[in-house]
């Protein structure tokens, strides 16, 4: 796989080992998680939907089984939703609305399953869960502030430097942040969440 953002692409000469050439692929799956040559997320996303759905079917099963809603719903976290949040701070923040939402439907649909005759936020409700943008947010967030609090944490050293302000200031940041030129950059887990912060 060959990372590349450029609008013509290069022609290199091919990387070989043993004399065979390595085949060049669009996706790449590392530790469980997709990675496209683009560094998107449509891919991940879609293959996400698609075993989702694949679950969600099992949902269904169990619930012509007449199993009650808690137990539905335990099914749900820990076979669907469990799934989708998988490496979700990788990610998250880089994750258009279009995409977000087509994790969402997911939801909604496992929600209309066990709760057929109520609303979506009603069935969030009587579950208990949020939606899973605010879920995957609290993760990110967690994630963030266990590297950030934890000096030996292998993720710290990539970190922007501290600001030492003693002033009040009404906007305070914590970090030196880099300048952003780009919105891949922004939208990275590390430089979005030192902004956040």
């Amino acid at each position: 796989m060959r990372i590349s953002f450029t609008k013509s692409e290069k022609v290199f000469p091919p990387v070989t080992i043993n004399n065979a050439p390595l085949e060049i692929v669009p996706h790449a799956k590392i530790l469980g998680l997709n990675v496209s040559d683009n560094l998107k997320w449509n891919y991940r996303v879609s293959e996400l939907v698609k075993k989702s759905s694949k679950r969600l079917y099992f949902l269904t099963q169990l619930k012509r089984a007449k199993v009650g809603c808690l137990e539905l719903e335990q099914f749900f976290k820990s076979c669907i939703r469990s799934l989708i949040e998988y490496a979700c701070p990788v990610y998250h923040d880089g994750l258009p609305t279009y995409l977000s939402s087509d994790l969402e439907t997911i939801q909604r649909r496992a929600m209309r399953i066990i709760y057929p005759t109520e609303s979506y936020e009603d069935a969030l409700l009587l579950s208990g869960l949020t939606s899973l943008f605010l879920r995957r947010q609290q993760i990110t967030n967690k994630v963030f502030l266990n590297i950030m609090n934890d000096d030996a944490h292998k993720l710290h050293e990539l970190l922007p430097a501290k600001k030492n302000i003693s002033l009040n200031l009404r906007k305070k940041s914590k970090f030196n942040n880099p300048r952003v030129k780009t919105n891949r950059y922004r939208n990275s887990f590390i430089i979005s969440n030192s902004i956040k912060v």
